[in-house]
């Protein structure tokens, strides 16, 4: 009789139950830094528009749809395009990593997702932003852009834009309030994620051969530097983002938990520096981010 493997068990799952899990597998790390601040951007923006219940609901439920299928394609990219060892070092529960589903089997979840992905852009007045995210999930994931780290977070920043415009745009249309937010989310705390990910993935990236950040100014000074740039982190959300809300009180709860998060954040980058710490750094560092919109909410009321 042959050995049950690791894919079996989903195997003997109805087809939807399983591709439920595939699913799962292949997002589940990236919901915190995607699904979750593109709906609270949607949030923000109907607060910024005044919109009523009716018409933020149907927004938040579009937004969904196509953030979900965002993460989706660019995840099963990356999968895609990663050396094999560097997931068996860094995320061995990856569906390919762990044989849950084949490469074929990858690839053609992938182009089917392509293909539908504009045509759900189109359908909700942001087939541009779809578009260019398409091109940016080839670049990072298929070039050799991914394998020098300045080049890739040049090019995942713009990732980052095209995803709060596209969410914005489910509400109301991309004003000049809306253009301070994305690019100070993409810039300052989108690039700023980016380096704690490359402290997280360094053993993989090491054997494969990437040269990030870490690397390229060692591991100490870039977690020095990082720290210092995240204990910055409130002065810098308030300054750009919260300060021309005229109540200082609800600025202030607002602030506290951007405050307690990113300082906890930094301690960590500081004083804990193995991989499975960088793992919850990492994660912390997400809902820095979302706790950063979801203030935008009272803010931009």
């Amino acid at each position: 009789m042959r050995a049950p493997t690791a894919a079996t068990p989903s195997r003997q799952r109805p087809a939807f139950t399983r591709e439920g899990l595939v699913t799962w597998r292949f997002v589940y790390r990236d919901l915190t830094a995607s699904l979750l601040p593109g709906c609270l951007f949607v949030l923000a923006g109907a607060s910024h528009s005044h919109a009523d219940a009716a018409a933020t609901g149907r927004a938040l439920a579009r937004a969904a749809v196509y953030l979900t299928l965002f993460i989706y394609i660019f995840c099963v990219a990356n999968q895609l395009g990663a050396d094999p060892r560097e997931d068996q070092a860094n995320k061995p529960d990856r569906p390919l990593a762990s044989g849950l589903v084949s490469r074929a089997g990858a690839w053609r979840r992938w182009l089917v997702a392509m293909a539908v992905f504009p045509l759900l852009g189109w359908t909700l007045g942001v087939l541009w932003w779809a578009l260019l995210w398409q091109a940016i999930t080839v670049v990072n994931n298929f070039t050799p852009v991914s394998r020098w780290g300045p080049t890739r977070d040049a090019i995942i920043v713009p990732g980052a834009i095209v995803q709060l415009a596209a969410a914005w745009q489910q509400i109301a249309p991309l004003d000049a309030t809306a253009w301070r937010w994305i690019l100070t989310l993409a810039v300052v705390l989108g690039g700023l994620g980016l380096q704690i990910q490359d402290l997280r993935d360094l053993d993989g990236d090491r054997m494969i051969g990437r040269r990030t950040f870490p690397m390229l100014l060692g591991e100490r000074t870039s977690r020095r530097y990082l720290a210092v740039l995240i204990l910055a982190m409130p002065a810098i959300v308030h300054i750009l983002l919260y300060a021309s809300r005229a109540d200082r009180a609800e600025v202030l709860l607002c602030l506290v938990p951007v405050a307690g998060l990113s300082w906890t954040v930094a301690w960590r980058v500081l004083t804990l520096r193995t991989p499975a710490a960088d793992r919850l750094t990492y994660s912390l560092y997400t809902l820095v981010y979302c706790v950063t919109l979801a203030g935008g909410i009272p803010v931009l009321r």
